[in-house]
């Protein structure tokens, strides 16, 4: 399905939009609210997310590997479980989510913030985490049952 292979999207609010197993790798958004969109099994490996939000979005199995999230926001109610291996995030702020099972492996976090969240049970071998914020929940419990191996600066 290369329907959505290389699009780019900007200045847009989206609601409930189906991406459900869909092919969205090299995507650009910029500028993009996304509320209740189901990306589930979506794949989404290089693309380039700025000044984007994820509101109660179904990310479930999803494959953000080699992205790139500048001044993007996360907002879920459910648990993510998704591959964000080798991407970067950078001034994101994430706001009550649990990553559950996810794979970090060779993430950047840079100037992040974290309300009310935490990782469970997900893979972190090389992450690192700098100059981020936990509010609500200190770092030292927002990491449970994680791979060792994530360097954390502050």
């Amino acid at each position: 399905r290369a329907e959505n292979y290389g699009s780019q999207i900007q200045h847009s609010s989206i609601h409930r939009d189906n991406y459900k197993a869909k092919n969205l790798n090299h995507t650009i958004m910029e500028f993009v609210t996304l509320e209740n969109c189901d990306f589930s099994e979506a794949c989404a490996t290089g693309s380039i997310f700025r000044h984007c939000k994820f509101i109660d979005c179904n990310i479930d199995q999803t494959d953000f590997e080699f992205c790139e999230f500048y001044d993007c926001e996360f907002l879920a109610k459910q648990p993510i479980n998704c591959s964000f291996n080798n991407s970067g995030f950078y001034n994101t702020i994430f706001t009550n989510i649990k990553f559950l099972c996810c794979t970090f492996t060779g993430c950047v976090f840079h100037k992040c913030y974290w309300d009310r969240g935490n990782i469970v049970n997900s893979t972190l071998e090389g992450a690192i985490f700098r100059q981020c914020t936990f509010h609500k929940n200190p770092s030292a419990k927002f990491f449970t049952n994680y791979a060792e191996g994530y360097l954390y600066y502050n």
